[in-house]
């Protein structure tokens, strides 16, 4: 899966690049506080700039057994978490690509 914001270069106040096809990693889901939590694991193309919004790698939500839960890391790699909420805020366009081939692989 890829997501983008939309054309250009341009960098929002939360981080996010317009024109970046950013990859959908992987999701998560866990209650915290009575509240469900629904998070999407992303990776900006460019290998660094994140999102800085709720769940990005300096936010106060994230405790020490939920960042070993979901593999979450303090590091500007271009990997972030951001609230499926949000996500739909932010980006404009979601594309799926799925392919399956009996005879090397089934990726979907």
């Amino acid at each position: 899966m890829a997501a983008s914001l939309g054309e250009g270069e341009e960098e929002n106040p939360e981080g996010i690049i317009s024109g970046h096809a950013y990859s959908v990693v992987s999701c998560h889901e866990f209650i915290l506080r009575e509240e469900k939590v629904r998070l999407l694991k992303l990776r900006n193309p460019w290998g660094s700039g994140e999102w800085t919004g709720d769940w990005s790698d300096n936010s106060d939500k994230w405790t020490t057994q939920l960042r070993a839960l979901c593999g979450s890391t303090v590091a500007d790699d271009g990997y972030f978490y951001i609230p499926i909420e949000d996500y739909w805020e932010e980006y404009c366009v979601t594309s799926i690509c799925a392919e399956q081939n009996e005879q090397k692989y089934h990726h979907s």
